[in-house]
């Protein structure tokens, strides 16, 4: 394909990326809706579905370099970053605040506020991605670098440690506000 074909169908590279954000992404996010909308578990295994469903079909693949370009480039792209906020940013975290609310309803999760609770659940993450498709990209591999698959495991049990509901032990301090 030429490139003059591929602007027979978008006009410009903006339309371009916008198209490729939707289907590589957008399609991934109202996936997870109608997970939402359907799940039947524990709001604790939609969570550790969602994550896990991101990183294989996200993460490990082409795909996840659009966050990096998205970071790296928003500044010089104001317009597109906007774009990327309204469809992947905003509805990503609404979506898993909505996890954490439901969490919450129902008594499994603590009482938190779920906009921070998205923030501590995704910055590993997104940590992933960004180093997979920079210096990871680069072939520098760390001799102490744990496998992302170890990361997000233990992110996920830390995580829940925080986040259920359960009897907290007297003796243990809580951390300071």
């Amino acid at each position: 394909m030429s490139k003059g074909t591929l602007y027979l169908y978008y006009p410009s590279k903006e339309e371009l990326f916008k198209a490729v954000v939707r289907e590589a992404i957008g399609t991934k996010i109202a996936e997870g809706v109608s997970e939402l909308g359907k799940h039947q578990g524990s709001m604790a295994e939609l969570l550790t579905w969602m994550l896990w469903s991101w990183w294989e079909r996200m993460g490990l693949t082409p795909a996840g370099g659009i966050h990096k370009i998205m970071m790296s480039e928003a500044g010089n792209f104001p317009q597109l970053a906007a774009f990327y906020n309204d469809e992947v940013i905003e509805p990503s975290c609404a979506l898993l605040a909505e996890v954490v609310r439901r969490g919450i309803a129902s008594g499994e999760f603590r009482d938190v506020d779920p906009d921070a609770c998205v923030m501590v659940l995704i910055g590993p993450v997104l940590h992933l991605v960004l180093h997979q498709h920079s210096i990871g990209a680069a072939g520098v591999v760390h001799d102490h670098k744990p496998e992302p698959e170890v990361v997000l495991k233990l992110q996920l049990e830390l995580m829940f440690e925080g986040l259920l509901n359960r009897p907290r032990d007297p003796a243990t301090p809580r951390p300071a506000a």
